[in-house]
């Protein structure tokens, strides 16, 4: 019964290390696309347990094709997202702190422009930092050693690609598992 029904019982420690020792680990593109997401350290670490796995490594032809396609836009988002926080800074003091300042113009003794100052000077220094966080930001638009590493990994590791004939087969059985609601991945059409 259990090996009918495998999924609802938990393994042995026998099989989870047997899983560890001896499983083929595959990877969608996400998971390859995060490590340019993640700190030089986490990044390193990640590769390099991925190095010693080397030989038991898979990634479906679909899973790299997203990975080389979206590879750029997850560079750029990461590389952007100084400029984007500093406009964040900026926006959120002046839609509510300089809102909240115009309020108290009239008041008599409220020191205003002290306030503005130190508000500017606290954007200002945000600025810089942001900069500075930003040169030390590696530069995988020039030199993408991250590629390489991934392509040696993944080296001879790659799903085939379907032709159109194996597709419309997949695609028309995925139609009927919709409809019937047949695990897995019904569940995303709403997404």
């Amino acid at each position: 019964m259990k090996k009918e029904f495998i999924g609802f019982y938990n393994p042995t420690q026998e099989e989870t290390d047997s899983s560890w020792n001896e499983g083929v680990f595959c990877f969608d593109a996400n998971s390859i696309l995060n490590l340019y997401r993640y700190s030089e350290s986490t990044r390193n670490d990640f590769v390099n347990a991925l190095r010693s796995i080397k030989n038991r490594l898979f990634i479906p032809y679909q899973a790299a094709f997203e990975f080389h396609r979206n590879r750029l836009g997850v560079i750029n988002g990461t590389k952007s997202a100084y400029k984007e926080l500093e406009e964040s800074y900026k926006k959120c003091f002046q839609e509510n702190i300089e809102k909240q300042l115009d309020r108290f113009k009239k008041h008599p003794a409220l020191k205003l422009n002290s306030l503005e100052k130190l508000n500017n000077e606290f954007l200002s220094k945000i600025s810089k930092e942001l900069e500075k966080q930003q040169k030390t930001h590696p530069d995988f638009e020039s030199d993408d050693s991250l590629l390489y590493a991934i392509t040696d990994l993944f080296q001879n590791c790659i799903g085939k690609d379907f032709q159109k004939p194996e597709l419309k087969k997949i695609y028309d059985e995925g139609k009927e598992r919709y409809a019937e609601k047949i695990p897995p991945g019904y569940m995303d059409m709403g997404r």
